[in-house]
């Protein structure tokens, strides 16, 4: 039997709250995105050299910051963050990489965290520090900026105080700034948290929403760290690659023009105030936070963990795919918000009728 694109690639999903992760920010198989790649395959995939749609790409993607001057295009948000720390130790001479968290698989960020693979002397060069709040960048942070090439930090809403400080120190000391806006970037808004906090920083790293699914990171970095890419070398095969850029271009096209963000942030918020009202209705010590467009499910209060999984599991049982992030794309309208909301209040009704609440 054959089944239409259309239904298999997004109706499928529609009531799925993943978006790969991240990825999908129009929904999947997007007109414009799917023909403009289309169009491009007739032309060809990949050049020996950079091609004209590769200065497009950059200069649509440098259309949406303020105060940046060059953009290098490579294939996921690990290896951007790798580059970014790269070009760091190649402009200030310095080994040292203070790092928040995950930022990929690469060594200098698993270095900070358990697990094998990692040469010890790899992790004498990265440090694990926290931005939660203004004491601890005064305490794990600012006393290590002298000898730091870059402080790497996925930053959050709500914390533009505490990143600007960050940011003046840096500055006094020559240590860079990078923002990995992996997931927030082209999501929560155009530039991503670094914009909506009006924070100054030296790079900023791009991926997943970028191109709605065809593999593209990017690192956007200010002018005057160009002779950075005279020091080192950072470059891939397929880090050009034309298909992945023609979704790019049509992808922040229309996030620019159409008011996508606008619609997502207004259907999340929906979702997530009525997401809480329902947790208190039925009394159980769950909450669902963050941006309207990325929101996480967080348990409230200790020893009630498998709550989550609980949630996780009747979800699923009634046609909602979930993990620990909700992602919402423009795909989800109204009537999948509804949906969700429906399988939301069943599967809480399932729990408390289980009596382990």
């Amino acid at each position: 039997m054959k089944i239409e694109k259309s239904i298999r690639c997004q109706d499928l999903f529609n009531n799925a709250l993943v978006c790969s992760l991240g990825p999908i920010i129009l929904g999947y198989c997007d007109e414009k995105v799917d023909a403009a790649v289309r169009r491009q395959m007739e032309k060809g995939v990949i050049f020996s050299m950079a091609s004209d749609l590769e200065l497009e790409a950059a200069e649509t993607l440098l259309s949406i910051f303020h105060g940046f001057g060059w953009v290098r295009f490579l294939k996921t948000g690990g290896d951007a963050c790798s580059a970014a720390c790269r070009v760091a130790r190649a402009i200030t001479g310095r080994n040292l990489i203070l790092t928040e968290g995950y930022h990929g698989w690469h060594d200098t960020f698993f270095a900070v965290q358990q697990g094998n693979g990692v040469p010890e002397s790899i992790r004498q060069v990265s440090k694990f520090v926290s931005t939660k709040s203004l004491a601890e960048v005064s305490e794990s942070i600012v006393p290590h900026l002298n000898q730091a090439a870059a402080v790497i930090i996925s930053p959050e809403y709500g914390r533009g105080e505490i990143y600007r400080y960050l940011s003046e120190k840096c500055h006094q000391t020559g240590a860079l700034l990078i923002f990995d806006e992996v997931v927030t970037g082209c999501r929560v808004s155009l530039g991503g948290v670094q914009e909506l906090e009006r924070v100054r920083c030296d790079m900023v790293v791009m991926a997943k929403a970028i191109a709605n699914g065809y593999p593209v990171s990017a690192i956007v970095g200010k002018e005057e760290l160009r002779s950075a890419f005279d020091q080192t070398i950072i470059t891939m095969t397929h880090g050009g690659e034309t298909l992945s850029m023609a979704a790019l271009v049509a992808t922040i096209t229309k996030l620019k023009h159409e008011k996508v963000l606008e619609r997502i942030a207004e259907r999340g918020r929906h979702l997530m105030a009525e997401t809480n009202r329902l947790f208190k209705d039925f009394g159980l010590p769950l909450a669902v936070e963050g941006f309207p467009a990325m929101m996480t499910v967080i348990i409230k209060e200790t020893g009630n963990n498998w709550l989550r999984e609980a949630l996780s599991q009747q979800l699923l049982s009634k046609g909602v795919f979930e993990r620990s992030r909700w992602f919402l794309c423009d795909a989800h309208r109204e009537a999948e918000i509804d949906k969700v909301l429906s399988a939301v209040e069943a599967a809480l009704k399932v729990i408390k009728r289980s009596g382990i609440d």
